[in-house]
């Protein structure tokens, strides 16, 4: 209760007494009225609605600022902003069939592999290739695709990050160049080979222009400060060959996933310094991990076909035990909402979670490709997929 200020009944007198009558002064005008208690019932209606706010507010924050970017571009000319846009669309279950059925948007000039895809904000994205080592880039959303050209002579384009504020790198092989862009993927500068390294399989951003680049075969983490532009080799991490994923998961803890092994790497002080959790049941190679928000992370697994999931910010991990009798998790999305996809090595299958990651659907075979192995959320119901073999974007909405 506040504490009444001035004699009761002076004209300055303002507060509230005995939690029931309130003095107070709205612009020139000075009143005194009773205070109704509000009325406040909990019911299940309510309850479930706060709970959709509540994991929503979670999902705005694990998506991050280019996802974010998608609402605000929907919310420009009205009044609500790209936060309520994307709070009302969560609450009336706008998102319930994101990921379900897919589009093929076609071969991309000739490639067979589409190896990477991120996504920049405000519809731009980025996707990488092989055989001939072309950065493809899309405007509108991954519907239509300009190619950007060969990079440096190189085959694959393993992997690309998106740092902000227009800057991105691309890892390649055989010379294990970095490439670095200033301005939303248009153009790129080479970094060059980095310490003799023959491949650039995954980048990470941490925040606060610090990146990780994980390496092979000789098993490096390289570690810049200064957006990408010179990195320090942080030295083979536990005798493994290739660091093949990273994931950040807020706070300074990042995960990273190897394989000779099949290690999953744990660190606490922003990839400086790296914990071996250990084998994940058997595993050779850890080949990709999600962060779905909470402490809730799921991996993906050679030879088992497992996806293992751990819900305490990578430190202890469970497996679903083999899925569908396949062998490989090549790629892991979340797209909020408790929806998860993932990508299939050899059997071109997509897998979706609509749990979090417990229980999976298998939505088939898509379009005879052998594997998807790579995979993008754009926001808005919006997913791109890069597959192998006929080098297919497959392309998600829900209306």
């Amino acid at each position: 209760m506040a504490k009444l200020q001035g004699p009761i009944f002076s004209i300055d007198a303002h507060g509230t007494i005995g939690g029931a009558l309130t003095y107070s002064k709205r612009a020139i005008v000075k009143q005194a009225r009773f205070q109704r208690k509000q009325k406040d019932k909990t019911t299940a209606a309510r309850a479930a609605i706060r709970e959709k706010i509540k994991n929503a507010n979670s999902d705005w924050h694990v998506l991050g600022k280019e996802i974010a970017s998608t609402y605000d571009i929907l919310a420009k000319g009205k009044s609500l902003s790209g936060y309520n846009i994307f709070i009302k669309k969560y609450i009336k279950g706008f998102f319930s069939k994101q990921g379900k059925t897919w589009e093929n948007i076609g071969n991309q000039y000739g490639e067979e592999n589409i190896w990477s895809l991120c996504y920049l904000g405000n519809g731009i994205c980025l996707a990488g290739t092989g055989p001939c080592g072309y950065i493809l880039r899309s405007t509108d959303y991954g519907q239509t695709w300009e190619n950007l050209g060969n990079q440096y002579g190189e085959e694959n384009i393993w992997s690309l990050c998106y740092l902000g504020n227009g800057i991105c790198l691309a890892g390649t092989d055989w010379h294990g160049y970095i490439l670095r862009s200033t301005d939303y993927g248009k153009t790129w500068e080479n970094l060059g080979n980095q310490y003799g390294e023959g491949y650039i399989w995954c980048f990470c951003y941490l925040g606060n222009g610090i990146c990780l680049a994980g390496t092979g075969p000789c098993g490096y983490i390289l570690r810049s400060t200064d957006y990408g532009q010179t990195w320090e080799n942080l030295g083979n991490q536990y005798g493994e060959e290739n660091i093949l994923c990273f994931c950040y998961l807020g706070n300074g803890i990042c995960l990273a996933g190897t394989g000779s092994s099949g290690y999953i790497l744990r660190s606490t002080d922003y990839g400086q310094t790296w914990e071996n959790i250990g084998n994940m049941y058997g595993a050779s190679s850890v080949l990709c991990i999600c962060h779905v928000g909470a402490g809730v992370c799921l991996a993906g697994e050679y030879p088992s076909g497992y996806i293992l999931r751990s819900t305490d910010y990578g430190q202890t991990w469970e497996h679903s035990k083999n899925l569908y009798g396949i062998e490989c998790i090549i790629s892991l999305e979340y797209l909020g909402a408790g929806i998860c996809i993932a990508g299939i090595y050899d059997y071109g299958y997509i897998l979706r979670s609509t749990d979090y990651g417990q229980t999976w659907e298998n939505l088939g075979n898509q379009y005879g490709e052998s594997d998807i192995w790579s995979l993008c959320y754009l926001g808005n119901g919006i997913c791109l997929a890069g597959t192998n073999w006929d080098g297919y974007i497959l392309r998600s909405i829900c209306e």
